[in-house]
């Protein structure tokens, strides 16, 4: 499966939830975005420290919250030099690092010890139709946050967590993409039929609150999505990449002056022309 597709959770929302030609500018022609968001350069440094607290679990040591708001604080602090981020309103790098230490304290208050099979797990599975058998030439790929042993279960506990302005509903689950990736991806490398998860969302409210929602995934969704991934295989071999125009993800894109020319070339979008399309004029 060395030439197959790898689709990562990421990389498939993009193409069929949130813009397809975002997916092009990024993935196909691979030009340099002109600008980054704060938010996101906050929530990696958020996993970051995460991160810090899952090694030391994994060793058998208690969370070294110090440890893990430094962690944190180092990941922003680069972060916050990349000349293309961009600040939301009244927001400043000491507010943001003191929010995210904030954060990861109310997260450390709550957290009780878990016995982590491993932290920041790689997987890389085939996609396979659960009923006919039959096998994309394209992988299902991604970095799961956290796994932790379940007593009595053949199945690890997958982890997950997430930032946000504020709290999950449950009902965001029900269709949740990513959900439906990890659960494929650890039911076919444990030969399991469930899988038990947990999605932790750090709610950035002025006094920091953690929403814990525990589900389960079985195998109900798997011929879906199958053939969401061969969905999106066919549209991209046939160079299907057009805007989505008005949509949530609009705001803040980061090809917003690649996006704004389009029309000059709809038909699949050749990648020196992508590039030049995303040059701002002076």
């Amino acid at each position: 499966m060395t030439n197959s597709t790898r689709w990562s959770y990421s990389r498939l929302a993009a193409y069929l939830s949130r813009c397809s030609l975002q997916y092009y500018f990024r993935y196909v022609a691979k030009i340099e975005p002109e600008r980054t968001s704060s938010r996101l350069a906050f929530g990696s440094a958020i996993h970051a420290g995460l991160e810090e607290a899952h090694r030391s679990w994994k060793s058998g040591e208690p969370v070294p919250l110090e440890v893990a708001q430094a962690a944190f604080a180092a990941d922003l602090e680069i972060r916050l030099n990349d000349p293309i981020l961009e600040f939301r309103k009244d927001e400043t790098p000491e507010g943001l690092i003191d929010q995210g230490k904030g954060l990861l304290a109310a997260w450390a208050d709550e957290a009780e010890y878990q016995e982590v099979i491993d932290a920041e797990h790689e997987f890389s599975v085939p996609v396979v139709h659960p009923k006919t058998g039959e096998v994309l030439d394209a992988e299902l790929t991604g970095i799961i946050d956290l796994l932790v042993k379940v007593p009595g279960s053949s199945s690890p506990l997958v982890v997950d967590f997430k930032t946000s302005a504020r709290r999950f509903s449950a009902s965001q689950l029900d269709f949740d993409l990513q959900a439906a990736i990890y659960g494929y991806a650890i039911r076919s490398i444990y030969r399991v039929d469930t899988v038990p998860m947990r999605w932790e969302v750090l709610v950035k409210t002025k006094r920091p609150g953690i929403q814990k929602i525990e589900f389960v995934r079985g195998s109900d969704g798997d011929a879906r999505l199958f053939e969401l991934v061969r969905a999106a295989e066919r549209g991209v071999a046939a160079d299907v990449f057009h805007p989505n125009d008005g949509s949530m993800w609009c705001s803040g894109c980061s090809f917003a002056s690649a996006c704004s020319r389009w029309e000059e070339n709809p038909n699949a979008i050749p990648v020196d022309s992508a590039r030049a399309l995303s040059r701002t004029d002076s």
